[in-house]
Order: C-alpha cells, then sequence, then structure tokens
C-alpha cells in the first residue's frame, strides 16, 4: 500500500500544526493516520530526493509493540474570577482517545515532539486537543512506548516547503 517508509525520526510537526486524522490498533500496533498534509520529512532524510523540508502526502505512522500502559494526559486550566487559578491533568485512556479523535468529537494537533533514545521505542508528543462544538482546547501530552516507529507515506509535496 505504501511506497516509502522509514525508521528514523522524521519531523510530525516542525512547529507546524498536523492533524491527527484517525488511529486505531492493529494487534499490538498502534496506528496514526495523517491527511492530506501528512508529515514533514527533513532535507537530510535519504527518502527526499528534494533536500528541502517539505510534506508529504496522506501518510501513517505505526507504533510498533505499542505499549498499551502508555500515558495520555490532558491539562486542564481552572479560572476564577476571569484570572488563571490552577492547572489539572487528566489521565485518558488510549480507548477513549481513539474512539474520541475517530468519531470527530476530538480533533488532536501535533505540536512538538522528543524522542528520549535513537531506538525510538520511546518518545512523547505534546499537542494540543480541540473539543468539536464547544470552542474549548486542552493540553495534551502522550508519552508512547513501544520497540520502534515507522513512517509511510506514498509522495512527497514539492509545493509544500517550509
Amino acid at each position: 500500500m505504501w511506497k516509502f517508509t522509514y525508521k528514523m525520526i522524521i519531523l510530525i510537526s516542525y512547529f507546524m500544526i498536523v492533524w491527527l486524522q484517525k488511529s486505531h490498533n492493529y494487534g499490538d500496533d498502534l496506528v496514526m493516520e495523517f491527511d492530506d498534509y501528512g508529515f514533514w520529512i527533513g532535507e537530510k532524510n535519504k527518502q527526499n530526493p528534494y533536500k528541502n523540508l517539505l510534506r508529504t502526502e496522506k501518510s501513517e505512522l505505526r507504533f510498533v509493540d505499542f505499549d498499551t500502559w502508555s500515558n495520555i494526559y490532558i491539562f486542564k486550566r481552572y479560572n476564577l474570577f476571569k484570572k488563571f487559578f490552577y492547572t489539572s491533568r487528566v489521565d485518558v485512556s488510549l480507548d477513549k482517545f481513539i474512539s474520541n479523535v475517530n468519531s470527530g468529537k476530538w480533533t488532536f494537533e501535533f505540536l512538538y515532539e522528543y524522542y528520549a533514545n535513537r531506538n525510538q521505542s520511546r518518545a512523547i508528543f505534546n499537542g494540543c486537543i480541540n473539543i468539536k462544538n464547544k470552542r474549548q482546547n486542552y493540553d495534551c501530552q502522550i508519552k508512547a512506548d513501544c520497540s520502534k516507529m515507522i513512517y509511510y507515506w506514498n509522495k512527497i509535496r514539492e509545493d509544500a516547503s517550509w
């Protein structure tokens, strides 16, 4: 199905918003699908013949042997008399996250990603959850533990450079 795969780090966001379109489990793997704006492919990537920072078209990120105990947190801000009062961290189950994103109730924006080691068995994704019909958004953090992450795409968009 996919023409290209890559097992090293690819920038999902590179300081620009990338929307998660769909997410689901395949056995022990977690798969995140991205729409026609895909993710960013760096100029030093062997799969990028243009040597420029470009987006892919529709793409997918697969977390192989995803640890279902990985954490997803939503940070809710509370105000008192229109001034910031405190923030609470709420745990969200993987099933709830997948269900809400796939149903369109939530949209998730990837903003930043961090990798704990070179073989990519642990990553942290910071982003924002937007709640449909409520004009609310919450900061969100996904701590992903897996054996490896594999990026899939068919085409790099020459018209979508940084």
